[in-house]
C-alpha cells in the first residue's frame, strides 16, 4: 500500500519552512540522485522556478505537489500523481492558453529568468503561512484518502491581499507527460442505430443543456485554466447577448448567445464557443498520408465541395494552393452514410480555418465552421450539423441562382414568430420578410430579410436564414438570428466611417475579405437592388407549407430524427459524410461535435474570392425550379458577394 503520511518537503526559503513546519518534516534540498520516499513530496520555491521536472518525477515514487511564488501571485498545484491524467505541464498548457498576454509574458520570462527565479518581494512570511495551510489541508485529505483541493487544479494565494481562489483544469490531450496516444482510426459508431430519447415530448433536444449551465460553467469556464475564460452579458435590443470568450490560439473565434433569459443566453454562448474549439485540430492524431488518386476507393472527392476559383489562388497574400488529385495530403476517418462505411476526409475540410493539413503545410480550400455542431450525442451533433449545411447551402443557392423564392405569409405566423417579427419592428422601424428557401431535399429552410423605412440613413437591408425540422421552427430560427444582427447593424451603420466602407465596397467586390464584409456591403441602398430577384413577388405561402412533407421528422428519438433528416439528401443519392470532432475536453460532460460534410451542395465562404460555385447542382438549379431548361452559364451566376451575415 502507498505511503499516505510521510511527507517530504523540497526547497529553502519562507514557503518551504512554512510548509515543512506544517507537515512536521524539515525542508531539504534532496540531492540529485537521491530517491525519494514513497509519500508526498512537496517541492517550493519563493520565485518563478520550474518546479515539476522530469528528473524529480523520476526520484518521487509518491504523488508530487509544487509551491511556488510568481510575482504577484503564489502558485499551489496541481497535484501529481504518476499514472494519472493532470500533471504540472498540463497547468502550464492550461494558464498559458488561458492568459491572452502569455506570448508577451513569456518573452519576460525568458529575458528576466535569473530576477524571477529570486524570491517575489510581495511574498512575506503571512502569505506562506496561508499557502502553508493550504498545503496542510491537502496533505490531510490524501492521508485520509480524499481528493486533495489541488488535484486537477491550481490554488492562487494573492500576495497583496492574501485571498485565495481554486481553479480546476481539464487534463491537457496533447501533454508530453500524461496526455494518451489518440491515433486516428475507422470509426463505426454511426452504423448502430441507437435510440436516444428527446428529454421532453416534442423537443430536437436530447438533455436539457440550460437546466445544466452551472456544471458546465464549472469545468470549462475559468479565467486562469479554462477552456473559456469569462461569459460576459450586456443587453441589446431586449435581449441578453452573452460573450463566450475563448481561450488560446482559437480566441477571436469566441461564442455568442442572444435570449431574452440571461441563462439560456448563456448556455447558447458556452456551447457555441465549445463546438468552435472542438473544431481546430486537437487530439486526435491523422495517420494517413497520401494522394486522392492512390486513396480514391475510400476517399472524400475534395471537387464534389466546391474549390475557390483559379485566380484567387494566384493572388499573392493566398496561403492556399490549387488541389491536385497526385499530390499527398493528411486525411482523417469520417463516416459515410450513402456507403454505410468509414470514409477518408481531408483534414482540410475536417477542420475549421486557415491550418496547415498537408505535409508540406498547405491546405487547399478556406473552411470554415460551415457543417459544424454540438450536441448532447453523436446523433444530434449530426443533426444541428445537417441542418446548417441545409440552410446555408439553400440561402447560397438561392443567391448564385437568383431563385425567385416564395414570400411568407406573415399572418400564417405561430405566436412566437409573430412576437419576434413585432419586437423588431417596433425596435427597429424595418420592414420584415421572409422567404421559403426550402431545397429540393424539402428540408424546412426561411430567409429572413429586413429593409429599412424610407428616408432611413441607417443600413439599407439586412439577411439571415435558419433551417430546421419544422417551417415553424426554421422560421423562429431566422428570426431569432435577425434580432441581434438588425440591432446591432443599425447601431453599427450610424457611424459614417462605416457606411464609406460599405460603399467601397459595392463598388469594389473584392474588398469583401472578412465574414463582417458580408454584412456591412448591404447597408449601402444601392446594393438593394441586387435582392430584387427576391423582392418582386407578393406573399404565396403560409409558415405551414415550408418544407416537403416533414412528418417523418415527427420523433421523440433523436437518432431517428437525425437518421430521417440525412435520409432526404441519401435518398437523392447525395451523400452525407460526418467526421467526429468529439475533443477529450466534452467527453467528461458528455457533449459532442462533428462536423457534416454534404458533397455537391454549396459550402459558406466569407471574402468574396473565396466563394465556392464550381458545382453542378448550382448550375442545375434554375432548371430545377422549372424556371428554364437550360444549365445555369458563367455569366448567369451573381457576380455580387453574397449578404450572410
Amino acid at each position: 500500500m502507498a505511503d499516505r503520511t510521510t511527507v517530504s518537503v523540497l526547497g529553502a526559503g519562507l514557503i518551504a519552512e512554512a510548509v515543512a513546519a506544517g507537515a512536521g518534516v524539515t525542508p531539504r534540498v534532496a540531492g540529485p540522485d537521491e530517491r525519494l520516499p514513497a509519500g508526498p513530496v512537496v517541492v517550493t520555491a519563493d520565485g518563478w522556478v520550474p518546479l515539476v521536472t522530469d528528473e524529480l518525477r523520476r526520484r518521487a515514487s509518491g504523488p508530487v505537489l509544487p509551491v511556488r511564488a510568481e510575482l504577484d501571485r503564489l502558485v499551489i498545484g496541481p497535484w501529481e500523481v504518476a499514472g494519472e491524467r493532470g500533471c504540472a505541464r498540463c497547468a502550464e498548457r492550461r494558464r498559458g492558453l488561458a492568459n491572452p498576454t502569455q506570448r508577451g509574458e513569456s518573452e519576460v520570462r525568458n529575458r528576466h529568468a535569473a530576477r524571477l527565479a529570486e524570491p517575489s518581494p510581495l511574498l512575506t512570511r503571512e502569505a506562506a503561512t496561508v499557502a502553508a495551510a493550504l498545503v496542510a489541508d491537502d496533505l490531510r485529505a490524501h492521508a485520509e484518502g480524499r481528493v486533495p483541493r489541488s488535484r486537477a487544479a491550481i490554488v492562487e494565494v494573492d500576495l497583496r491581499e492574501l485571498t485565495v481562489t481554486v481553479h480546476r483544469m481539464l487534463p491537457y490531450p496533447r501533454c508530453e507527460v500524461c496526455g494518451p496516444e489518440w491515433v486516428d482510426e475507422p470509426d463505426h459508431a454511426l452504423a448502430d442505430r441507437r435510440v436516444i430519447p428527446t428529454h421532453r415530448p416534442g423537443s430536437p433536444r436530447g438533455r436539457d443543456l440550460v437546466a445544466e449551465l452551472d456544471a458546465l460553467v464549472d469545468t470549462y469556464v475559468d479565467p486562469r485554466t479554462g477552456i473559456v475564460r469569462k461569459l460576459a452579458d450586456h443587453t441589446l435590443g431586449g435581449q441578453i447577448v452573452t460573450v463566450a470568450e475563448l481561450a488560446g490560439s482559437v480566441g477571436e473565434r469566441n461564442g455568442y448567445g442572444r435570449a431574452p433569459q440571461r441563462r439560456a443566453s448563456r448556455t447558447t454562448a458556452l456551447l457555441e464557443a465549445l463546438e468552435r474549439f472542438s473544431a481546430v485540430p486537437g487530439d486526435r492524431r491523422s495517420v494517413t498520408v497520401g494522394s486522392y488518386h492512390d486513396l480514391a476507393d475510400r476517399a472524400l472527392d475534395p471537387r464534389t465541395l466546391g474549390l475557390h476559383p483559379a485566380e484567387a489562388y494566384a493572388e499573392p497574400d493566398v496561403v492556399f494552393e490549387p488541389f491536385d488529385p497526385d499530390r499527398a495530403y493528411r486525411w482523417t476517418w469520417g463516416w459515410s452514410f450513402l456507403r454505410q462505411s468509414p470514409l477518408l476526409v481531408p483534414e482540410t475540410l475536417a477542420y475549421y480555418g486557415n491550418y496547415p493539413h498537408g505535409p508540406d503545410g498547405h491546405g487547399f480550400v478556406y473552411e470554415i465552421s460551415n457543417g459544424c455542431a454540438l450536441g448532447s450525442s453523436l446523433e444530434e451533433a449530426v443533426l444541428y450539423g445537417t441542418l446548417e449545411v441545409a440552410e446555408r447551402d439553400a440561402f447560397l443557392l438561392a443567391w448564385y441562382a437568383r431563385l425567385p423564392l416564395p414570400e411568407m405569409d406573415l399572418g400564417t405566423l405561430d405566436v412566437e414568430a409573430a412576437l419576434q417579427v413585432a419586437s423588431l419592428r417596433a425596435e427597429t422601424g424595418y420592414r420584415i420578410r421572409l422567404f421559403d428557401m426550402t431545397a429540393e431535399q424539402g428540408i424546412p429552410a426561411v430567409w429572413a430579410l429586413a429593409t429599412a423605412p424610407a428616408g432611413s440613413a441607417g443600413a439599407a437591408l439586412v439577411c439571415t436564414a435558419g433551417a430546421h425540422v419544422s417551417g415553424e421552427r426554421a422560421t423562429r430560427a431566422a428570426l431569432a438570428e435577425l434580432g441581434g444582427t438588425l440591432i446591432g447593424a443599425v447601431r453599427q451603420s450610424a457611424d459614417p466611417d462605416v457606411l464609406a466602407r460599405a460603399a467601397r465596397m459595392v463598388d469594389d467586390p473584392s474588398a469583401v475579405r472578412e465574414m463582417e464584409d458580408h454584412q456591412v456591403l448591404y447597408y449601402d441602398p444601392r446594393a438593394a437592388s441586387r435582392l430584387s430577384f427576391l423582392t418582386g413577388r407578393t406573399p404565396t405561402r403560409g409558415i405551414g407549407a415550408v418544407g416537403v412533407d416533414t412528418g417523418d421528422f415527427a420523433h421523440d428519438d433523436i437518432g431517428a430524427l437525425t437518421r430521417a433528416v440525412v435520409d432526404r439528401y441519401v435518398r437523392l443519392g447525395m451523400d452525407v459524410v460526418v467526421f467526429d470532432q468529439t475533443p477529450e475536453e466534452l467527453r467528461h460532460t458528455g457533449l459532442h461535435a462533428a462536423k457534416v460534410l454534404v458533397p455537391g451542395t454549396l459550402s459558406m465562404t466569407f471574402g468574396h474570392r473565396y466563394r465556392r460555385t464550381d458545382l453542378p447542382r448550382l448550375r442545375e438549379a434554375r432548371r430545377r425550379w422549372g424556371l428554364t431548361d437550360k444549365l445555369l452559364a458563367d455569366a448567369d451566376i451573381n457576380p455580387h458577394p453574397h449578404p450572410f451575415p
